[in-house]
């Protein structure tokens, strides 16, 4: 190179004593010992990646004289090893993990907003009294017309279980979790319910809390396709809950039977939300009330490319029951980063035939009986999953 460090450099070399010298210059980088015949050379990547990253080794094909039978095992295992990568790779770029927001840009995105109805965010939860929003939500839904049933910042307060989306989309919207609350009172079996003959009407709820202060027989969210429509359809998603908290309001013991019910559901994607069950005393007995957080019933295709991704459920007994019984087909159940806490059950994959697609990525399991659970899981996937005894324990 050229310029004054060279020249300099090139003057001490020619003397043998160092030569006048500008101001300190950073030092030049180290170089590259040269790879020898005895020793391995290591990646730049390693070095040069973020401590979370771990770099694919470089795999090289053996040569023609050597057969299949003498080929290295830990060549096999790397050959393995980055496979199965480049295949969960593939796989988590078909769910979408990398993106955190979920959207329905196949629902109209104009919206109804509950208080052009009458609705009122009057509820306190100190009082646990407010005025009911069953009538206004009614008349929004007849309104709406396909169109999302908005819910601004506020509390709202729901006597009983509102009408039911009959063969029309279900689309409801607010701004957050921890802005729009809505809770339902003791007279309320469940919360939102969809009703759909086929699966045109899709179901997708976003941005809000749903509370009971009742101790319900019924689910918070419930989703249910008629079995006349069994054809897999893979145009669009069908049941998005994204950024919705599912818990009991103004004591432990009240709660849902379940936070998420869906019959024969396909192209779920519940997300970045968390469910909590009722308890009524720091005991396994006292957490394994409800039966199940998200729980898919008989169907002709009781779930079907399902996405789970960064969930958290609690205080049930089993987090995930996809119990099919008899009938029904379960394909494609993929779960990313969530957390399964004092619970009997982590995932129970319930299928009486064998069912292919289960993938359980990342999350930690806090449980007294199994993690993944089901003898008819083929073809499944599961990697960076932490699975301990839950303390409440006794045997």
């Amino acid at each position: 190179t050229s310029g004054p460090d060279a020249l300099r450099r090139e003057q001490e070399a020619a003397s043998g004593a160092p030569a006048s010298s500008p101001a300190p210059t950073a030092p030049p980088p180290p170089k590259k010992a040269p790879a020898s015949s005895g020793a391995s050379t290591s990646s730049t990547n390693s070095t040069a990646s973020p401590a979370h990253s771990r770099p694919v080794p470089r795999v090289t094909a053996p040569s023609d004289s050597k057969s299949a039978a003498t080929t290295s095992p830990v060549m096999t295992k790397v050959v393995t090893t980055v496979k199965f990568r480049i295949a969960l790779a593939a796989l988590l770029a078909f769910v979408g993990v990398a993106g955190a927001e979920t959207t329905f840009p196949y629902l109209p995105q104009t919206v109804a907003n509950i208080r052009d109805f009458g609705g009122v965010s009057d509820y306190s939860s100190g009082t646990g009294v407010g005025t009911s929003n069953t009538a206004a939500f009614n008349a929004a839904l007849t309104a709406a017309s396909g169109r999302c049933i908005y819910f601004p910042s506020g509390k709202y307060y729901f006597a009983t279980t509102p009408n039911a989306a009959v063969n029309t989309p279900l689309c409801l919207r607010g701004d957050g979790i921890e802005q729009t609350i809505i809770v339902f009172g003791p007279g309320a079996t469940n919360g939102f319910v969809a009703d759909q003959s086929n699966f045109t009407q899709p179901v997708a709820i976003k941005g809000m809390t749903i509370a009971t202060r009742g101790d319900e027989t019924g689910a918070a969210i419930s989703a249910s396709w008629s079995d006349a429509d069994a054809t897999l359809n893979i145009d669009a998603k069908r049941l998005v809950v994204d950024d919705v908290f599912i818990r009991g309001e103004g004591n432990e013991a009240h709660g849902w039977q379940y936070c998420i019910k869906g019959h024969n559901a396909q192209w779920v994607d519940i997300g970045n939300g968390q469910c909590n069950g009722r308890v009524t005393s720091n005991t396994m007995a006292g957490r394994h009330i409800q039966p199940a957080g998200i729980y898919f019933d008989n169907g002709a295709y009781n779930i079907a490319m399902g996405y789970v991704h960064n969930f958290r459920i609690m205080s049930v007994q089993t987090c995930i029951d996809t119990q099919a019984g008899s009938a029904g087909v379960m394909e494609g159940l993929t779960v990313v980063q969530f957390d399964c806490v004092n619970a009997s059950k982590g995932i129970n994959w319930g299928r009486s035939l064998p069912s292919p697609g289960l993938v359980v990525v990342g999350g930690h399991f806090n449980i007294s009986d199994c993690g993944v659970c089901g003898s008819y899981a083929r073809e499944a996937i599961i990697s960076n999953l932490l699975v301990y005894k839950d303390p409440l324990t006794t045997s």
